[in-house]
């Protein structure tokens, strides 16, 4: 049976961890991307660019999370969901982190993830939801951007659909 996740497990220090120099670094990349994808370059040019970038994200957001005290196992878990995300975001939608709308959260969810992920369990998928929510507030936190509520507001009304369409499909 597919379960919600449970929020309350996640137990993470609500204190701000300030940007390092990697971070900038990161954060850098991901406005030159925008920069890029925003001037309908060719995916084929940015290509290699967003797969270090995916990568990358992927390594800061697992260090931050054990950062705010999260346990090396479920910070990892978290952090892999984020690699598949940030390519479909540049790769698949070719728009930024920054425009996220109903329709992308969703068709990530519900569409795109379900096809491109085969998973031995199928309660994986459910860790997506709050990590897309989490990596949220790593962006929020290292300065990507300032609409951290309407992102959250954006995935927590998209979640309890997705939860119907996992129980269908899986049940």
């Amino acid at each position: 049976m597919i379960e919600p996740f449970d929020y309350k497990s996640i137990e993470i220090v609500k204190s701000v961890i300030i940007a390092d120099e990697t971070d900038k670094t990161l954060m850098d990349v991901i406005r030159e991307l925008d920069k890029i994808v925003e001037r309908k370059t060719e995916y084929t040019e940015y290509e290699e660019t967003l797969y270090t970038l995916a990568s990358n994200c992927e390594d800061r957001f697992r260090k931050w999370l054990s950062d705010k005290g999260m346990d090396t196992e479920n910070a990892r878990g978290f952090a892999s969901c984020i690699s598949i995300y940030v390519r479909y975001i540049y790769g698949h939608k070719n728009d930024n982190l920054k425009n996220i709308s109903i329709a992308y959260i969703d068709d990530f969810l519900t569409n795109h993830l379900l096809k491109t992920l085969i998973v031995e369990n199928p309660n994986e998928y459910v860790y997506y939801p709050p990590s897309l929510k989490l990596f949220y507030w790593f962006l929020y936190e290292k300065e990507y951007f300032v609409e951290l509520s309407r992102i959250m507001n954006i995935i927590g009304k998209v979640e309890p659909y997705f939860m119907k369409v996992l129980r269908k499909e899986f049940t």
